[in-house]
């Protein structure tokens, strides 16, 4: 009996209440219930060029998660009616934009003087240059894949003030020696330090796939590098690989190059093998008589040979007929995926390269694979796997 009374009494409160309300004697004001409908908001994401940009992150303002800008910059995100969308990307201002309708372009504008005045400097950290108090300069990365070589060192030729790049005369997969403001010792290596993704190496820097290069910063004098103890005394040379970025992105080319000697010095192709006039299968300068197409006694060494003649004629193209067309072939494809906190990377390059003396022959295997991942505000996780599979017939040794 209680329980069936004080679910009664409930019951009648409830409608005296209701009564209440709905019989007032002048109700000027009605207060509706409101609910937010979520609804389907697409647009694209372009900067101030009119040029779209893919990977814009896209979140709702107060949520966790979002989306990306794909291909054209285009998106599609659920949001609630009158909510506020925020897009950010790197380099450019971020923007918060209230929803008004169902489609919604937007055009991000770019960060003032934020990328192009920051370098990186020891152990990957970022600095304003107008903040160093010595000498540093980055080289721009897309020329080094524009004009490609095998070795990433000769690609700094001549973009760097002070940095000197020699090449060796063995061909190609050959080693380069580079120094940095010229030699201190004179005994001892001049060359720079090395230091790839934070880690400072001494061997394989000639590998590095150049299509896998973020950015070079080239630090000048022990200053620059003091963090690295004395192996910087010299110099260090900092390389940043590239990242995954937020989305999907497949990214397929191909570069050549071709190599052709020239230059050559002119030789005289009128008088023949011989002293004062007269020939000489055993002579070595060229002062006998006229390359008049006679037959003589041939020079070769090669017992078969003994007893044999040939046509006393000029051979004009005999230094140029030894050399042929070198080549630089390589195929390149990078796949990034992932969302604002983690990304990854992979990238292969296949190198196919050829020199200009028959038989001297390079080709290259570069497979990489990094993982980025951001686990809290103060812990990130940075990994990375690199392999490199080099085979070189028949290097040409100098002498």
């Amino acid at each position: 009996m209680t329980c069936y009374m004080r679910s009664f009494l409930i019951f009648f409160l409830s409608i005296c209440t209701l009564h209440g309300f709905a019989s007032g004697s002048t109700p000027e004001k009605k207060y509706p219930l409101h609910k937010k409908i979520d609804k389907q908001v697409s647009g694209i994401v372009s900067n101030a060029a009119g040029e779209a940009l893919e990977g814009v992150s896209i979140s709702v303002k107060g949520n966790a998660g979002g989306v990306t800008s794909g291909t054209g910059g285009k998106y599609s995100i659920t949001a609630p009616e009158n909510g506020t969308l925020v897009f950010s990307y790197v380099g450019y201002v971020s923007q918060e934009i209230t929803v008004t309708g169902d489609n919604l372009n937007v055009v991000l504008q770019k960060e003032n003087g934020t990328l192009e005045d920051v370098v990186v400097t020891a152990l990957g950290i970022k600095r304003n240059t107008k903040s160093l108090t010595y000498s540093t300069q980055s080289v721009n990365t897309e020329r080094l894949t524009e004009a490609r070589e095998i070795n990433i060192m000769n690609s700094l030729s001549g973009k760097v003030a002070g940095l000197s790049v020699t090449s060796s005369a063995s061909g190609v997969g050959g080693d380069v020696r580079v120094v940095l403001r010229g030699n201190r010792s004179i005994n001892g290596d001049s060359q720079p330090l090395y230091v790839v993704d934070g880690v400072p190496v001494s061997i394989g820097i000639a590998d590095i796939n150049p299509d896998n290069i973020a950015s070079i910063n080239v630090l000048k004098g022990p200053n620059a590098a003091a963090i690295y103890g004395s192996a910087a005394q010299n110099g260090a040379i900092i390389i940043e690989t590239k990242r995954g970025t937020p989305g999907i992105r497949v990214n397929l080319n191909e570069t050549f190059m071709a190599q052709k000697t020239y230059g050559f010095l002119p030789f005289q192709n009128v008088y023949g093998q011989g002293v004062n006039g007269e020939y000489s299968p055993n002579a070595e300068s060229s002062w006998g008589p006229k390359l008049d197409g006679r037959s003589v006694a041939t020079w070769s060494l090669d017992p078969a040979d003994a007893g044999k003649q040939y046509a006393f004629v000029p051979n004009p193209d005999n230094k140029k007929d030894v050399f042929q067309t070198g080549y630089n072939a390589s195929t390149n494809l990078t796949v990034s995926m992932g969302s604002e906190r983690s990304q990854a990377l992979f990238a292969y390059t296949f190198t196919n390269g050829r020199g200009i003396l028959p038989g001297n022959n390079l080709k290259r295997h570069n497979i990489s694979l990094r993982f980025n991942s951001k686990i809290t505000d103060k812990l990130v996780l940075d990994s990375k796997i690199e392999y490199i599979n080099q085979g070189i017939d028949n290097l040409i040794t100098e002498g």
